[in-house]
């Protein structure tokens, strides 16, 4: 989602959760049971009213799950797309982004070349050295 710099911290625009909510509904619309979780999440995460077609198929969600014509919440909502170590790879590297991109670019600004495999490991070495272990691999795949 894009974000708009307000020059201390970042924001997200009511049309930005407008337009995510109107995704979701639109992939909600075309069978993918997932994008109402993802609804909710955007109304829990921006204080934002859930949409009255949320509400509708929560509604009759509860009410299906009532009549026993509903098994679990996975039948509800759907399973996740992504295995939950995927999941948590992808979280994980996403939290790691900033450390090692700002360590890269302090290697790119010495002069380093970024093809060399020293290149690499001395990232690695820096990185390990704030309590940060990356693989080399891995390192090359923010790129």
């Amino acid at each position: 989602m894009p974000r708009v710099s307000s020059g201390e911290e970042d924001y997200v625009c009511d049309k930005d959760v407008l337009s995510a909510l109107a995704d979701a509904q639109a992939r909600f619309l075309s069978g993918d049971k997932s994008q109402l979780m993802r609804c909710i999440f955007l109304c829990a995460r921006f204080q934002a009213v859930i949409p009255d077609w949320a509400v509708d198929a929560l509604v009759k969600i509860q009410e299906s799950m009532e009549a026993g014509e509903i098994t679990d919440f996975n039948e509800a909502f759907g399973k996740p797309a992504a295995r939950v170590d995927t999941r948590a790879a992808k979280a994980r590297q996403k939290r790691l982004t900033p450390d090692v991109l700002h360590v890269l670019g302090l290697l790119r600004v010495r002069g380093s070349p970024m093809t060399s495999d020293d290149f690499f490991s001395e990232a690695q070495e820096k990185l390990k050295d704030e309590g940060i272990e990356v693989s080399v691999r891995d390192i090359r795949g923010y790129l």
